[in-house]
């Protein structure tokens, strides 16, 4: 079986949308294995996080902040900051529900709404909740009718997983076959599931931009996700109490493996 992994290494601008005059990082992935001459994946796409040995949350973050964009979840392999939209639209009768829906990830992530539409000129109330370890989303409340639309911004769940799920869409997007599902793996597995570089080769890779530029983007707009992450590539590549030895290391990459025969 051919196993196709994305390998994170910290990098805290990868991407599965185009943002501004910048393409893609899923995508430039896909279109570089497409020139290589990919055409089918035959098993599971993992998002593998296991670069950081440490927990899904920041030292002294809280846990009411989890849901919300500024406590995004720190992963080896984030992806679009680890958060996503949620957009609330008005209905066009008294009779219909307001549309809501997310921006991305529907495969990964789970909405539901129970949001009422009234008559106009009633007061508009939002409620949005997800849960601390899943990706299952609710919103509810009252939607008058005519009113301009409202929108949250929510940290993922997993975002590993959503990675991988994402890169299976970009994949496909390119005319690429993938057999199987996405899938997940941190630090936490045995020594002997662990992956092993020295069984693979890297078909293709992306960087993340200069560290002055993303330290630039991280103090404007006080992005917690992106100084967390500086924070742990810093004490995995310079920390004393985590040597690491691995020859194949990279600095800010996020990697695409296939597993030798």
């Amino acid at each position: 079986m051919v196993i196709s992994r994305s390998n994170g290494r910290g990098a805290p601008d990868l991407t599965s949308r185009r943002k501004k005059d910048e393409p893609a990082s899923l995508g430039q992935l896909a279109e570089d294995l497409y020139q290589l001459g990919v055409r089918r994946v035959r098993g599971d796409v993992i998002g593998d996080e296991s670069y950081f040995r440490s927990e899904l949350l920041g030292d002294g973050w809280q846990w009411n902040d989890v849901q919300w964009y500024f406590g995004a979840e720190p992963s080896a392999l984030s992806i679009d900051g680890n958060e996503v939209d949620v957009e609330i639209k008005s209905s066009t009768s008294l009779s219909e529900q307001p549309a809501a829906r997310l921006s991305s990830g529907q495969d990964h992530i789970h909405l539901t709404s129970d949001i009422a539409t009234v008559k106009p000129g009633e007061q508009l109330t939002v409620g949005i909740h997800r849960g601390l370890s899943d990706n299952e989303v609710h919103v509810w409340g009252e939607f008058p009718l005519g009113s301009r639309g409202f929108g949250a911004r929510l940290s993922v769940h997993d975002p590993a997983r959503l990675a991988a799920t994402l890169f299976i869409a970009a994949l496909k997007a390119r005319g690429i076959t993938v057999d199987g599902g996405a899938r997940r793996r941190d630090f936490r597995v045995p020594q002997s599931k662990r992956f092993d570089p020295s069984q693979a080769i890297e078909l293709a890779s992306v960087s993340s931009k200069p560290l002055r530029e993303i330290v630039k983007a991280t103090n404007k707009e006080s992005i917690n996700l992106n100084a967390e992450l500086i924070l742990r590539t810093l004490g995995k590549e310079r920390g004393e109490l985590a040597p690491d030895t691995d020859p194949h290391k990279t600095h800010d990459r996020v990697m695409m493996k296939q597993d030798l025969p």
